[in-house]
C-alpha cells in the first residue's frame, strides 16, 4: 500500500521528502494493524490526509528537531488517524435496508400485517441502545460471535450476556416468543 499513497499537499505539490520517507516507513505497519478493521481505501486516505497535516504542522511551527522526533510524531499522527477511522466505522448509523432485513417477515405476505410489523419493529428499534442495534444488525449480516465481539470491542462472554439481555427485552416487548 505504501507505494500507492499520493503524498501531496492541498495544491498537488509533493510533500517534503523527509515526511514522505517517514510516512512510507509506518504505512505498512498501520496497514497490517488496521486493514481488517476498516476499508483499505479509507485507511490510505487517512494516511494521506494525516501526512498533509504533518507537513502543515512543520509549515506552521517549523521543522521537527531531528529524525527521531519526526518518526515519533509521524507514528502518533498516523496511528491516531487510523484509530479515529475505526471508531467512526463503529458509529455508522444503520440504514433503513438493514432495519427492513432485520424484520423477519418472510412468512407473512399480507401488506397490512407487514406494515404493522415494520412499525412495531421501528418502535422497538428506537428503544434499543446503539450497541444493541449494532449487535443485532451484525448478527443479521451473518457475522459470527467472535467477529461481532471484536467489532464491538468486547469479550465474547460479554457479547453472549448482552445478546441474552436483548432477547429478554424483545420478549418483554412482545416482539419475540419464548
Amino acid at each position: 500500500m505504501a507505494s500507492n499513497l499520493h503524498l501531496v499537499d492541498k495544491q498537488g505539490r509533493p510533500l517534503p521528502p523527509h515526511i514522505v520517507d517517514s510516512v512510507k516507513q509506518w504505512a505498512p505497519t498501520l496497514t497490517r494493524r488496521f486493514s481488517k478493521r476498516c476499508d483499505p481505501a479509507q485507511l490510505s486516505d487517512s494516511i494521506e490526509n494525516h501526512a498533509r497535516k504533518i507537513a502543515e504542522y512543520e509549515t506552521d511551527y517549523g521543522p521537527l528537531p531531528d529524525t527521531d522526533s519526526l518518526e515519533k510524531f509521524t507514528w502518533r499522527t498516523l496511528l491516531n488517524g487510523a484509530i479515529d477511522l475505526v471508531r467512526k466505522r463503529r458509529e455508522e448509523p444503520l440504514s433503513a435496508a438493514v432495519l427492513r432485513d432485520s424484520a423477519q417477515l418472510a412468512t407473512n405476505f399480507n401488506p397490512e400485517a407487514r406494515w404493522a410489523s415494520l412499525q412495531k419493529l421501528e418502535k422497538i428499534w428506537i428503544e434499543l441502545t446503539p450497541r444493541e442495534q449494532r449487535m443485532w444488525s451484525l448478527g443479521k449480516q451473518g457475522f459470527n460471535d467472535n467477529e461481532i465481539a471484536a467489532h464491538l470491542g468486547i469479550n465474547k462472554n460479554t457479547l453472549v450476556q448482552a445478546r441474552h439481555r436483548l432477547k429478554m427485552k424483545l420478549i418483554a416487548k412482545g416482539f419475540l416468543r419464548t
